[in-house]
């Protein structure tokens, strides 16, 4: 596609029609690329490197690449994260889970709205709760959003959950859903203290 893009480009008389299809057809190539690359990351078998780490830094981390994104679409976000312990944590692949349910939110609020990040311990469970609510469209009933490919949203592959899923369980620990409390969405992600 590239070399066809250049060599309509070369030409005078060049043809806009092709050009529209050349830039129709890269798009869905960089889409296909996307979702075979969710479905890669999902199937293989993923090494950890599991190290004390705090889950604070990790999600301000996610944050910072995602805030260009979340401001873009007018999403204010509010963060609360009470002092908590060091986890055994692989910081690289607990981002990624973290930026798939940050992306998850922005895209339940293409007008805009707000994210609330908040963090804090359940000593009697002996886990850090991590709760990631948005004040988006939230989720029809009966959809279950960790489901493959399941998604309500136009253009997503419905694997950014799974994977957050699997990664998060890989940890030990598991994320889920809490039901409507009000408009939008939450979502749980709880994490074992030792």
């Amino acid at each position: 596609m590239q070399i066809l893009q250049t060599e309509n480009e070369r030409h005078n008389d060049r043809d806009l029609v092709v050009q529209e299809m050349i830039e129709s057809a890269s798009t869905e190539i960089e889409r296909l690329t996307r979702l075979l690359n969710d479905f890669r990351s999902f199937a293989r078998p993923q090494a950890f490197d599991f190290r004390p780490t705090h889950i604070r830094k990790v999600i301000e981390e996610a944050l910072a690449l995602y805030t260009t994104a979340l401001s873009a679409r007018g999403i204010a976000v509010d963060l609360d994260l009470q002092t908590l312990p060091a986890l055994m944590l692989d910081s690289d692949k607990m981002r990624e889970a973290i930026l798939n349910v940050l992306k998850n939110a922005e895209e339940a609020m293409p007008g805009g709205g707000r994210l609330a990040i908040t963090g804090h311990v359940r000593e009697e469970e002996n886990v850090a709760a991590v709760e990631v609510s948005d004040t988006g469209i939230g989720v029809p009933a009966g959809v279950d959003v960790f489901q493959l490919f399941m998604t309500t949203k136009p253009g997503a592959s419905g694997l950014g959950l799974p994977i957050a899923a699997q990664i998060i369980a890989a940890h030990g620990g598991r994320i889920q859903r809490i039901p409507e409390r009000g408009p939008g969405t939450t979502f749980e992600i709880l994490l074992p203290l030792s």
